[in-house]
Parts: structure tokens; C-alpha cells; sequence
């Protein structure tokens, strides 16, 4: 795996395996066949279980993932989901790697409220 932020190295966090949405809850989809999403912020609710699952934990909201190789993917989780990128990932078909520190994940929480 990637280096951590120098910060959290040695530190533990929760680790997303694999996250997808459906199409028919992906804005750019639904919106170019002229439909509504069934379902809103889904994407964004399950990051956020990780997050809270990270902190009962005890790894204060540290989370790591892969990111699949998609502008809208990478800038989903960096964006969106407060993550930071570290480096692609050679030993994970150069997959981009993100991590979150604990104040990025409050600020995320604290967003998502809204």
C-alpha cells in the first residue's frame, strides 16, 4: 500500500475495498437520458458510513480506498469526499490512492449534515 500522510503513518484506518453506486442514482447519467435520479447523494452516504464505521473503530475517521481511473471518480473523492491523493499505485493497476485525515473526515461529516 501507498505511503500515509507522514502524519498518520503507522496509524490504522478503514480501508474501502470496492464502492459503486448504480447508474440510475449517477446525476450524469440519469440527467442525459432526461430522468431524475432515483436516489440522491448515495455515493456520498456510503463513504460516510466508512467514516463513522472508521471512528467507532477508533481510527478517528482515517480512511484509505483505490480510486478507479475516472477524472469524475478521482475528483468525486477528492472533492466531495475531502480525501487526499498520495500516489498511484503500482501494485494496484496504478490506481490512485487517497487517504483522509482525521480533520478531513469532520469536515466531510460536518458538510454532509447540510
Amino acid at each position: 500500500m501507498p505511503h500515509a500522510f507522514t502524519t498518520q503513518a503507522g496509524e490504522g484506518l478503514a480501508y474501502i475495498d470496492y464502492l459503486e453506486v448504480a447508474p440510475w442514482n449517477l446525476r450524469e447519467i440519469t440527467s442525459e437520458l432526461g430522468q431524475n435520479q432515483r436516489f440522491g447523494v448515495v455515493g456520498m452516504n456510503l463513504y460516510a458510513a466508512a467514516v463513522k464505521l472508521s471512528l467507532e473503530a477508533g481510527f478517528d475517521g482515517r480512511v484509505g480506498l483505490h480510486s478507479l481511473p475516472h477524472p469524475k471518480t478521482e475528483q468525486f473523492y477528492q472533492k466531495t469526499c475531502r480525501m487526499m491523493p498520495l500516489q498511484r499505485d503500482p501494485a494496484k493497476e496504478n490506481l490512485l490512492y487517497l487517504e483522509t485525515t482525521p480533520e478531513l473526515a469532520d469536515i466531510f461529516l460536518t458538510e454532509a449534515k447540510r
